[in-house]
Order: C-alpha cells, then structure tokens, then sequence
C-alpha cells in the first residue's frame, strides 16, 4: 500500500519547496536532520488562533485517511463476517460507581459514616472485626440498601438518556466509533518519554529490571543477573524485543537469546519486522528444567511421584507436595526449590541498586574533577554522559540543584517530608528532590500538541500535530509535517519537518467532548457517518491507476470527509483554538521551561485553567452561545495539587486508581521506562509470575474489576466490556488512547511462536479498543443530559479544598490482591508474589481466594493506631497450607495497603529496629503487622506502621 505511506498533510507548496532547497535531494529529511525555521513573525491573536487551526485540520486529515483505508480493509471478504459479542450488546453498566463517586449527597454520606467509623476504631468500640462482623455486616448491607433507594431517580434519569445502539447496522456503528475515536474536540495531557535530564539523572530511581540467567553454581542453583541490552548494553527495565528471524541477515545478526530495550527498538537498531515483543517477566519456568528441578530438589523423590509410578517434574513447585524445611522449622535444611524465590528477589533488588549506586559514583566523580584536568574530564564525561564544557561548569564543589536560589524553601520541605512517608521504604534514602524531572507533559487537543521544554522550540513553545491514530490501516508517520514555535520573546516560527514517532507513556483525559453522540446536530452527524461508509467503498487501489492517481483519489475524499466535519466542529474548534491562543499569548502565561518555576506540567495548567473547566459536566448546547464557555461533556480537571496518595477509611471513600498510582511512582522518584499499559501487565507476567493475564480483556485493559466489600458485584471474566471499562472510567479514557496511539508492532502475538498478531487478531484488537471508547462515551452522554446528576455534582465546582477533584479520578475499591502499588512496596512482596513459585492451577486458586476474601470482608479494614498508614489490621489469616502449619494468607489491611505475606505470614521473625542503613531507629521488641515485626517506634521504618506517628501497627493475625 504505497498509497497509505505517501499521503500527505496538503502541506503548503511553499514550505514544501523551502524545504526542498534546504534538505536532501529527494525532498526527505531524517528525524536527525536540522532543519532551519522561516524568518519570525509578531503575532496577533486572531493570526495565532488561525495558525492553530490551520494544523488542527492539517491532523485531522490524517486521521481521515486512516478511517477510510481502515473501514475499507474491515469490508474485505475474509473479514467480513467477524463480528465481536460485544458489538451484538447494547446495555452500558458500571457507570453507577462514579455517579456514587461524585454525587453531593453521597460524598456527605460517605465523609460522615467514615469520621464515625474511624472515631469508634480510635475508641475501641468497634473491637475486634471477627466478634463483630455480624453487627458490622447488616449495618453495611442496609446502608447500601438505604443509598441506592436514595440514588434510584438520579441513576434512572441516566438510563433514561442512554443512547439506543440496536438502531444501527453493524457498519454504521464501526464507522461512527472510528469517528468518534479521534476525539476531535478532547482535551488530553500526554506524558511522553523523555530522557533523564542530566542533573536529574543522578538521583533517578529505576524500575526493578528484568532478570536473565547468568549461570549455575556447583549445587545446580541458578545465577540469576540483569538483562542488559545488545544494542545499547543498558539494563532492561521494561518490555523487550528479541529477533525471532531464522536466519538473521542484518548488519548485526541476533540469535534467539539476544534482546533489546523498547528505546532501541523504536530507534530501529535492528529490523523492526525481525522483532517481537515480550513482557517483562517471571524466567524461572524457562530455566529450571525437570533436570535442573531434580538437582535442585534434595527431598524424598517419592513425594514427587505420581499415581501410576511416573516421577512428577519438580517445578514449578506443587504445594500439595510437602518439600523439606516448608514447616519454617530452624536448623532444617531448605529445599532448594524453596530458595528459588530468594535468588529472584536478591537480583531485582542488586539491579536496582546497582543504578543508584553508579548515581552516587558520578556525584562523586563530579565532586573530585578539576575543570582544568583533560584525563579527569573525559573520565568523567564517560561515567555521566555529560559534554566537557557541562562537566567544566559542575567540577570542584558540585552540589545538587536545591531550588530556585541553592536554598531550601518552606515547600521543598514539606514536599520532602510528604515524600517521606509515601515512599516504600526499600527505596526512601535514595528518592530524587525533583520527582516529575523525567516526566514531559504536552496538551493534546485533538490532533494538535502543545508543549514547551522540548528541542527546537525556541526557548518557548513548540505547536505541532501528534502521530496519526492507529485504527487498523493507517499512513506512516513519515510524512512532512507543519509544525510552529512561539519564543519566549512571543514570536511566531514556522517550518515543515520530519519528526520521529512520539513514545507515548499515558494519557491523561481532561476534557470529553461530544460529537456523533447526536446531541448538537444529530442529522449532520449522521451524514457524515453515512460519507464514510460510502468514501470506503468508493476508494480502491486500482493497479492500472499510478501513485499519484491514487494518492489524489484517497484525498479527495478525505477533503469530502473534512468539509462536512468544519460544518460540524467550525465553531466549537475556533472557539477553543482562539482560548489556547488567548493564552498563549498572554503576558502572565510563562512559555519558557524551568525546572522549579515553570515545568511543562505547570505550563499546562495555565493553558487549561480549573476555573474554567473545573465543572464536572459541561454547559448544555443550547447555552454555549451567552456563556462564552468552552465546549464539552465532561471534565477531569483537577486543582494543582490533587494528585495525593488517598488515604481511605471505609468502602464508601474514593482510592486512587490506576494512572494516579502510574503518577504517584513519578513522585517517589521512580522513572519507569514502560507505559502505563505495560507497566500494569507487569503484575500479570512479572511479580505474580502467571506468566499471562488471568481473564478476558485483561491483554488491553490488565486490570481485574472485582469489587471489594460488595457480595453482590460479580468477579472479573464473568463481566462485560462495559462494566471492565466503567469500572476505571479515567483510566479507561487514557488508556484507550494510549492503544490508539500504539502500532501493530508494540503488541506481542497471541499464540506462542509466532512473530505478531494476525490480521484477524489486530482487527478483534482494534474493535475492542473501539467498543470501550463507545461503552464510556455513551453512559458520559447521558449524564452530560441529566440534570439530577448536574445537579447533585455542582458542588464539585465550588468546593474550598482541591483535594475533592480527585474523586473524578478514582475508580472501585480492587479486591485485586496487591493491586495497590503500596500493596507490593514492603519488602519482598514488592518484588515477587509468594504464589509465583507454584503451578499455575494453585497460582490462580490464591490468587482468587484473596481476591473473593476481599470481596467478603463488611468494610476496610484499617489498624487501631488511626489511619490507613498502618500496614496492621485484623487479618483473617487464610487457609492453613497442607503441611499442616499455622502459617496462611495474608492479614488483611486498609485498601490502599498491602495484606503482608501469604506463604511466610506468621512464620517471618521480622526485621529488628536496628537494621543497618537506616532501616529503624532504635532496637527493641517487635511488633506483629501482618505477619511481619517492626521496631518499636510504629514499625520496620519506625513512624510509619500503625499510624501516621507510630502507633502499635494492629494486630494481623496469621493463619487460621
């Protein structure tokens, strides 16, 4: 298809032959080539405004090209009769949740029966949950029933207003879900990948990498290491590619072994067609054969046998089997199987610290270099990847950057003290005073980006087009694209470019706006749904026809397709454009990027202001005209500030969902290579070592949807596509565009062996994504139409404290066992799940069991010392294993805490106070939380078990 990678952007024919006479013979600039700007203009606000709109139609013709070849390849004769189950459903739930979430009268409800419930824990009325759970449970289930007789008018309203999609065929819903999935008029923050900034580099805080065996020792136990990449030899963090061509002919041939990181991967270091991706992952089962398992094993060989004599494979463990030193007795020799997990822990850990220790090293180093000593500054130059004159600048006495003046302010430490007690303790001594350095936020509205601290923009802004979405069948990025740069002098630079893909890592929704949801002009809308239908089956690749001819045809229609869209969205576009240019350039907005004063998150915030879209739903159609407001069904602006770890006290308050978990990690100073998406399947392949997602869509949106304290919520795999999504609605909204924004290549394939997902599976991929899109479009239609929800939610807009506009953000309370990221952050549980070691029918058999106790439990439950900090609790303890120990499940603690061990629960000695680096700050008896000790003074960290300020951590009770 020359004809999907040659079509342009109808960029200007004088930029085009500037371009010309500047670049390459051929026309064509690589992603590394200068290319210079036009001579600066001062622009007036009407001529900026008219610039944005110029590049917001520019990317909006790509997106049309690539819904018509996309709609045109579904109709094909081999595809023509996949169709999905979700695509046969019309009924959209789970939105009930975030209506719960952001209701004035269920937010009083919810504070009150919380500062009740938490003054009975503080006075000890309440007891212990076990002789009360009775009391407690009644008392929930007729709050619950008293609550949703309050809300039934409210929630009957919505449904009332949701959308009927029976009404159309199977092709007019494709075409207007690819319609809607451009989001012409959404407003996104989109974080990309960006290289740490030199001065931040050396306070980074990596990801646990991901292992791969470096040998055996004399015993038969592996040597476990970092993987390091065969293009760049860095530690891989995230994702790999490995070369699965039989016989690599490129110009540095790979074998099966080899891997790459995803930087050099899209870098295009070794043939992208060769590569296939991977997760990152458990490598155990790969590497202890049955052999291996037998020399590692040393207990009696007949407890491995099976019923008709046949000698069991030893790996991964079967807990049926009784290995030695399982009963956690002492002076009894381990099995070495059981010792597997330790191996894995001690090489996540080193290759973690390995990364903050060569930090230290360059600190030193720059500490030591005399700016005048040649040998001194090329050592140093190759320890930091600093230039010389850089290191020059920073030899002899080099500190850190402290603030603004050198100086630490009142804010820094508060941020450090606040820092402090989120961080997990394993990591606190070496978290970075500039947590979001490595984040890069730009504004999306549409297809037009906005952002500053990034090259070429002139010290100011630079406006440019985002990478065209990938439907199915799309254009290359390739293409000459428009793109300008406002100076922070406030002038206008104008050139056409070549830009490498952008590495997108989430999407932040801010604003949902409302086309082809038939709400302002329904009969237009239609029509156009209609235009694409037809451009589909229109536009063919004729072979007699050359390049251009087909080239000319495709954008034809595509101009066809705009027209309709400008009569649409005119005046709605004009209208925001014409805002983001106010804002531009005005004299309070600043443009050029600073670290401490104006981050490009910063810079964001001033273009899109709280004040004018803070509103939950947007102003009413027929309102627009007097008001001046921007256009839009929803809004998930929040207040600078809102972005805190959640601290949760009964089942009706709001956690924290997945992307500000994502966000959080950010501000602990971890910078992850991987996305958002990538960084949750984690959890599935990594430290819960399945090896792959449990239940179906969880391979798009890896998340289980299983509601917490609620009986009555179904689990994960017996849910709809509608409920997955709604259960996390910002999250969804994020992360269907990060998938959109995905191409074929970044998905690994379905059936082992094979390089990438067929062409049915790639279709089944973006259907689904698409159907998601339509399931939260259409239940935020019909709130965005109700005025009971208006106006239970007004309340959003005029409350004092900004801590409130979270409650947008949020999502259900996760009966997923150590979903939380603080769930996994003590000790080992951060860097491996105690299931991970055992055959997969027993992993999900634990798994499920926390998950359904979660679900059982009347409420949150939380340590007597006072709030959700406390890793204690009550726990239930859990099915005693079959040796016949004491030992169980995890105790159970508040939400947004872990449930301690599972297998060693109960049996650990835990960690004294006086545990070297810091770990503690005085010697003394131990505390039980969950199964685990602590020092005296609140715990292992010492103020951060059991309370806020110490406290006796609750009691977890072990096993049952």
């Amino acid at each position: 298809m020359e004809v999907v990678a040659s079509l342009s952007m109808q960029v200007p024919l004088r930029k085009v032959r500037r371009l010309q006479r500047i670049s390459k013979p051929d026309g064509n600039t690589s992603a590394t080539e200068y290319v210079p700007w036009e001579e600066p203009s001062v622009p007036t606000k009407e001529k900026l405004a008219n610039e944005l709109q110029s590049l917001y139609w520019g990317g909006v013709r790509q997106e049309l090209a690539g819904m018509i070849l996309t709609l045109r390849g579904w109709q094909q004769s081999q595809y023509s009769s996949l169709e999905l189950e979700e695509e046969k459903e019309s009924q959209t739930e789970g939105y009930e949740h975030l209506v719960d979430q952001v209701s004035e009268s269920s937010r009083q409800f919810a504070q009150n029966y919380s500062q009740e419930r938490l003054r009975k824990i503080q006075g000890g009325i309440m007891g212990k949950r076990k002789q009360r759970a009775y009391e407690e449970y009644s008392q929930a289930v007729f709050i619950a029933c008293r609550r949703a007789y309050e809300d039934q008018p409210l929630k009957e309203e919505i449904r009332k207003f949701m959308p009927d999609r029976q009404a159309e065929s199977l092709l007019e819903r494709r075409a207007r879900m690819l319609l809607q999935s451009a989001s012409f008029l959404d407003i996104d923050k989109v974080i990309t990948y960006n290289s740490p900034l030199p001065q931040a580099k050396f306070w980074k805080r990596s990801a646990p990498p991901q292992l791969t065996l470096a040998r055996f020792d004399e015993s038969s136990m592996p040597k476990l290491k970092a993987l390091r990449c065969k293009a760049c030899g860095d530690v891989v963090r995230g994702i790999l590619f490995k070369c699965l061509e039989p016989k690599c002919q490129a110009a540095v041939p790979f074998t099966p072994k080899d891997s790459i990181c995803e930087t050099c991967f899209r870098g295009s270091r070794h043939p992208q067609n060769h590569m296939t991706k991977f997760y990152k992952h458990l490598i155990l089962r790969d590497i202890i054969t049955p052999r291996i398992g037998r020399q590692i094993c040393f207990c009696d060989p007949t407890t491995r046998t099976a019923p008709k004599g046949r000698d069991l494979p030893p790996f991964p463990i079967d807990d049926t089997i009784l290995h030695r030193g399982r009963k956690g007795k002492p002076k009894v020799l381990k099995c070495g199987l059981l010792l597997l997990s330790d191996r894995v822990m001690e090489a996540k850990y080193q290759g973690t610290i390995s990364a903050i220790e060569k930090g230290k090293k360059q600190i030193q180093m720059l500490k030591q270099t005399k700016p005048n000593d040649k040998t001194m500054v090329q050592s140093a130059s190759r320890l930091t990847g600093l230039g010389r004159r850089q290191i020059q600048s920073r030899g002899r006495g080099y500190t850190a950057p402290q603030g603004r003046g050198g100086e630490k302010t009142m804010s820094d430490i508060e941020e450090e003290k606040l820092a402090s007690k989120e961080i997990p303790l394993l990591y606190r001594k070496f978290t970075n005073r500039y947590p979001f350095g490595n984040v890069h936020v730009a504004l999306m509205f549409g297809p037009l980006m906005i952002e500053n601290g990034v090259p070429d923009s002139k010290g100011g802004v630079l406006l440019s087009t985002r990478d065209p979405l990938c439907f199915g069948v799309n254009g290359t990025t390739d293409d000459l694209r428009p793109e300008m740069a406002l100076s922070h002098k406030r002038l206008l630079y104008e050139r056409v470019s070549k830009k490498p893909p952008r590495r997108v890592k989430a999407s932040l929704k801010q604003i949902v706006g409302d086309p082809f949801q038939y709400l302002s002009q329904p009969t237009l809308e239609r029509e156009l749904i209609q235009l694409l239908i037809a451009a589909s089956k229109r536009y063919r690749e004729d072979p007699r026809q050359t390049i251009e001819l087909q080239k000319q045809s495709l954008e034809n229609e595509v101009l066809a397709l705009q027209s309709g869209l400008i009569q649409l969205l005119g005046e709605r576009v004009v209208s925001i454009t014409s805002h983001l240019a106010d804002r531009l350039l005005d004299s309070n907005t600043k443009l050029k990027w600073s670290l401490t004063a104006n981050n490009c998150q910063n810079f964001c915030d001033s273009l899109l202001q709280w004040n004018e879209v803070g509103s939950f739903l947007g102003p009413l159609p027929n309102n627009l005209t007097t008001t001046n407001e921007l256009p839009y069904m929803m809004s998930f602006v929040t207040r600078p500030g809102s972005y805190l770890r959640e601290k949760v006290v009964s089942k009706f308050d709001v956690p924290n969902g997945l992307t500000e978990e994502y966000l959080l990690k950010f501000r602990q100073g971890r910078h992850d290579d991987s996305d958002l998406v990538d960084t949750l399947q984690e959890y599935w392949h990594d430290w819960g070592g399945f090896g792959c997602t449990l239940y179906r869509y969880q391979n798009l949106f890896p998340w289980d949807c299983t509601v917490a304290y609620s009986k009555t919520a179904g689990t994960c795999n017996s849910c709809s596509l509608s409920n997955h999504v709604w259960s996390f609605p910002f999250d969804s909204y994020g992360t269907i565009m990060l998938h959109l924004a995905r191409q074929k290549s970044l998905y690994p394939p379905e059936i082992a062996g094979t390089r990438c997902l067929s062409n049915e599976q790639w279709m089944r991929n973006r259907l689904t994504v698409l159907l998601a899109h339509d399931y939260l479009l259409a239940a935020t239609s019909a709130m965005y139409r109700s005025t009971l929800l208006r106006t239970a939610t007004d309340w959003l807009r005029i409350y004092p404290h900004e801590r409130v506009d979270r409650l947008k953000l949020g999502g259900i309370h996760r009966a997923q066992p150590f979903s939380h990221e603080f769930d996994k952050g003590r000790y080992h549980e951060y860097m491996l799940a105690d299931w991970a070691l055992l055959v997969k029918e027993q992993q999900i058999e634990r798994y499920e069991y926390l998950r359904d106790r979660r679900v059982l439990l009347p409420d949150v439950v939380i340590a007597s010392g006072g709030d959700d900090d406390g890793d204690g609790g009550d726990g239930d303890g859990g099915p005693p294993l079959n040796d016949g120990d004491n030992t169980g499940y995890a105790g159970w603690t508040g939400d947004d805490l872990g449930e301690g061990n599972s297998l060693d629960c109960g049996i650990e000695d835990g960690w004294d106070g006086d545990y070297p680096d810091g770990y503690g700050d005085d010697p003394g008896d131990a505390i039980d939380v969950g199964g685990l000790t602590g020092g005296p003074d609140g715990g292992v960290n010492g103020g951060d078990v059991g309370g806020d300020d110490g406290g006796d951590g609750g009691g977890g009770d072990g096993g049952e």
